[in-house]
């Protein structure tokens, strides 16, 4: 049944209430029996409800003949109350009798009513308990309502690792296990909980098993966790079982890291490692706590996607690059060092972090640097405005000065997985002006690194293969204002606007650099 979003209060009518209270007869012409219990009301107020008016309206049901309604299986006391809130008088709502209401709202067909209920859900301070009560609600009586499922996506893990949602029903688990804005959550998570949920219950849940489990990606779980299911009869008896296995056998390991995020939880020092499966097109969470450094990036291994890079500080302030496994484990430890054109090699310090990036075992990177140059001016070129005598020897007369120029250059390394150094090697400088500055990098695994560079007039793309040592340029005729530095979400709108304004290179090339 729809509802209104917003609910609006009405008053009540004290001589209709009056009426109802004294049972007269005479106005109150509609007796409405629960059971035992009969009340009279205005049948002018009851035909707000779909269920009343289809009932005075359709002369194939028998109240249309008799004018008296009866109602099963309801309470007398919550159809009472919802009746009275077609008079405008407002029932208590508590966390006891939120679903009643709810409930008799449908079954009555009240729109008003359900409105009010999905209101106070939204406003009521949000707890475990309420989560639980509300979520077999929204699947079965489609609400929506914002604040809550916010908190559910927000506290999803805690509340699967507790007891308050093993009462749900199937439907909202079904909800918990398929829906892509709740899968930050593990697998390993969900399976473990959809095996708690169905031994709370077994003898009524245990028909759910098999339909529930279609939804559980099994080559997301550990082998641990899947040796220790196989010990358990509810789910060694399932065909899954024998499917799991003959896929694990017969296909390769499905590759599903393709972009990685990282968020830290309100007043703690982890990092929460989010992770994009390219496949099924959704978020997940790796189930993983990493203890944050101050500064830290991470980055996909297009390699082996069951891995993944982190680059951080380490105590000394200097960087290294780690390889990590999905159960946060590391595998490699790389401490990076920058070569120099004089072929000295030097700690990597914070010069080199915000631009770093890897792909694959190639880690690219720039550093501002200054070189001095040596220039040398003839004394005659600094008089423009002196005509010298034809008679006059000519001052051959040479001036040196050396001058600081900025620079930036490209470093590119490439990871050794059994070396502890990832030397990054000059490959060409960029000269600067003061109001140039790098706007962001990356690399494919073509072998192509991409520098979007701005100018104070205009913004160049640049791309270098390092397979040939070539060097492309392509000017962007977009102004970049320095105070609003291109994401990469507005580096995508920026290259649509240079396809709608026809700039003649590759853009599939580009946007395979972007994420």
């Amino acid at each position: 049944m729809e509802y209104e979003q917003e609910y609006e209060r009405k008053y009540a009518s004290s001589t209709l209430l009056r009426q109802v209270k004294e049972q007269n007869k005479d106005f109150c012409d509609v007796p409405v029996h629960v059971g035992t219990w009969v009340k009279r009301f205005h049948s002018c107020i009851l035909v707000e409800s779909g269920f009343f008016d289809t009932l005075f309206h359709t002369s194939e049901f028998r109240e249309h003949v008799t004018g008296v309604i009866e109602i099963r299986e309801r309470s007398s006391n919550i159809v009472d109350e919802a009746i009275q809130f077609l008079y405008n008088v407002e029932p208590n709502l508590n966390k006891d009798n939120i679903g009643e209401f709810v409930d008799i709202a449908e079954f009555l067909m009240i729109p008003r009513l359900k409105a009010f209920c999905v209101k106070w859900l939204e406003q009521t301070e949000k707890s475990i308990t309420l989560i639980a009560i509300s979520l077999p609600l929204f699947t079965l009586y489609d609400l929506d309502v914002p604040s809550v499922s916010d908190y559910i996506k927000k506290h999803l893990i805690e509340l699967m690792n507790g007891t308050e949602l093993l009462n749900i029903d199937a439907n909202s688990l079904q909800y918990i296990l398929s829906d892509k804005y709740l899968s930050y959550v593990s697998m390993e998570t969900k399976f473990k909980f959809l095996m708690r949920w169905v031994k709370e219950d077994s003898f009524k849940r245990s028909q759910y098993f098999n339909p529930l489990c279609e939804l559980v990606d099994f080559l997301r779980l550990s082998q641990a966790t899947i040796t220790l299911a196989k010990q358990d009869p509810l789910f060694d008896s399932t065909e899954k079982v024998s499917k799991y296995e003959d896929k694990q056998k017969h296909s390769e390991p499905e590759t599903y890291m393709a972009m990685i995020a990282k968020c830290q939880e309100h007043c703690n020092d982890k990092d929460l490692i989010m992770i994009y499966d390219e496949h099924k097109n959704e978020w997940f969470r790796l189930n993983i706590n990493m203890t944050s450094p101050i500064r830290s990036k991470y980055f996909t291994n297009s390699n082996n996607k069951s891995t993944f890079y982190r680059v951080r500080e380490d105590s000394f302030n200097e960087l290294v690059i780690e390889l990590c496994s999905s159960d946060g484990n590391m595998v490699v430890h790389s401490r990076i060092i920058v070569q120099s054109y004089e072929n000295k090699a030097t700690n990597c310090n914070d010069r080199i972090y915000d631009s770093i990036y890897i792909n694959g075992n190639t880690c690219v990177a720039t550093r501002i640097d200054t070189l001095q140059v040596e220039s040398r001016v003839a004394a005659a070129d600094y008089d423009n405005g002196y005509h010298q005598p034809y008679d006059e020897p000519l001052d051959l007369t040479v001036s040196c000065s050396i001058d600081d120029i900025q620079v930036m250059q490209l470093l590119i390394g490439h990871i050794e997985t059994n070396s502890d150094t990832t030397i990054l090697y000059p490959m060409f400088s960029i000269k600067l002006d003061d109001d140039d500055f790098l706007i962001d990098m990356c690399c494919n695994s073509n072998g192509d690194v991409a520098l979007l560079i701005s100018t104070f007039f205009s913004t160049s793309f640049f791309i270098y293969n390092i397979g040939s040592c070539s060097l492309t340029q392509n000017e962007i005729a977009v102004l970049v204002f320095k105070t609003d530095l291109p994401s990469p979400m507005k580096m995508k709108l920026l290259l649509s606007d240079i396809r709608k304004k026809g700039v003649m290179f590759n853009i599939s090339t580009m946007s395979s650099f972007l994420i």
